[in-house]
């Protein structure tokens, strides 16, 4: 029973982040916070790239990625509406550009907290069902230690990568004349906006449930370090039980009491609809990418080349720099899910090897296999953003896609190897 406790923590707090979604969706809460956004980065095509780019990686921060991006893809004509182009080119681009901003700000967020992907469930879930060394020092709070640096740094790499490489359609496009600050709502508690996007007290109900959101969250992780290291089975198992109370209470809270409107927050039907088209895509990479791990042992020849450039004298931070190029490479044509477990393994011998921690570098893998930059097979939220996109050009992306993976391989390299062991104190 002991040995759940913590995945079942796990299962509450991607259920409540999944309601907490919905119910930016439902009630359109999000954007109050975009015409705010823009106004604080600026109106230049540029400038509100930047502000939408650290919005979305702010919600995949406490939101999984997926349903981040998720929860951003209904808005991104909206940000297009917001612009004139000299030709059909620039607006392509553009539009392929803030389709981009979506997932690498969703992929990237998710980085900087423990419930942002999949791949970082599994990892925790590995290291203690396989005794990595200190790995109860890794929860919902100290993951914010290390990831935040790391999700800020990226953006600030990602924006300038795309504002150098996109710099031709920046200057061709501009703010439309006819943009109109209220456009047509798509929440189903759209009725709720005030004129110029004010902030409803429905909205105010949503940005209270995120706080006490995170105010648990964070309270859970400390108390639960605390937990951990008592005797009494009962009190071990106290943050457990606590996060079901609250899950059971945030649960309704969303979808029971009604609004001003005569309706919850979120209503069952809408929690349950799911967005098929992109989760399709989801299972058919899914199911390449198990067959395609299988067929060719992608991590037994990347352990391989790790240690046998190790027995050649190749500096240590070359070897674990390609390693997150192969776990990389991997992850732009295999589901990230699959090639974190194909990778987990081999990282944990590898690591004995190198004479790093080993949790550190399970971190730097689990994080580099959440950020695919070009296809949709790398991830979710790559899926279900690409799938909704129409005219999203794979040339574009690709070529932006891949000095942003080589970049990221660089910076999770340096921090796996000297900023997450002093965070963590490994």
């Amino acid at each position: 029973m002991e040995t759940y406790a913590p995945l079942v923590s796990l299962a509450v707090l991607f259920v409540t982040a999944y309601l907490m979604s919905k119910a930016y969706l439902s009630s359109d809460a999000a954007t109050p916070l975009i015409e705010r956004l823009a106004g604080f980065t600026g109106h230049r095509p540029e400038q509100i790239l930047l502000g939408y780019l650290g919005l979305v990686a702010s919600f995949s921060m406490i939101l999984p990625n997926v349903v981040a991006a998720m929860a951003f893809v209904p808005l991104l004509p909206r940000f297009i509406q917001r612009f004139a182009f000299d030709d059909e080119r620039a607006l392509k681009r553009m539009t392929t550009a803030y389709a981009l901003a979506t997932i690498w700000g969703a992929n990237i967020g998710g980085m900087g907290a423990v419930i942002g992907g999949v791949s970082n469930m599994i990892l925790i879930g590995y290291a203690r069902t396989y005794g990595v060394p200190d790995a109860d020092r890794v929860n919902f709070l100290t993951w914010f230690g290390f990831g935040i640096p790391i999700s800020v740094t990226l953006v600030l790499v990602c924006w300038i990568v795309m504002r150098v490489m996109l710099r031709a359609d920046f200057a061709a496009t501009r703010m439309a004349d006819t943009y109109s600050a209220t456009p047509v709502g798509q929440g189903s508690l759209g009725a709720a906006r005030a004129p110029g996007h004010a902030i409803t007290p429905i909205h105010a109900k949503v940005y209270w449930s995120t706080m006490a959101f995170m105010a648990f969250w964070t309270v859970q992780a400390l108390f639960d370090t605390w937990a951990m290291k008592q005797d009494t089975l009962f009190v071990r198992l106290m943050p457990t039980m606590a996060s079901v109370a609250f899950g059971a209470a945030y649960c309704w809270f969303i979808l029971g009491p009604k609004t001003s409107l005569g309706r919850p927050l979120v209503t069952w039907s809408e929690a349950l609809a799911l967005p098929w088209r992109g989760l399709l895509v989801i299972a058919i990479s899914s199911a390449a990418s198990l067959l395609l791990i299988g067929v060719f042992n992608v991590g037994h020849y990347a352990g391989a080349l790790a240690r046998s450039a190790h027995a050649a004298d190749i500096p240590d931070i070359f070897i674990l720099f390609g390693l997150m190029t192969m776990v990389a490479i991997a992850t732009e044509f295999l589901n990230n899910v699959v090639v974190a477990l194909a990778f987990f393994p081999i990282i944990h011998e590898v690591s004995a090897t190198l004479g790093f921690h080993p949790l550190a570098l399970l971190i730097s893998a689990s994080l580099m296999s959440t950020a695919p930059f070009v296809l949709p097979t790398g991830a979710p939220s790559n899926a279900l953003v690409i799938g909704e996109t129409r005219g999203f050009q794979f040339g574009m992306a690709i070529r932006v896609g891949f000095v942003m993976a080589v970049l990221t391989a660089c910076i999770l390299t340096l921090f796996g190897m000297y900023v997450i062991p002093r965070v963590l104190g490994l």
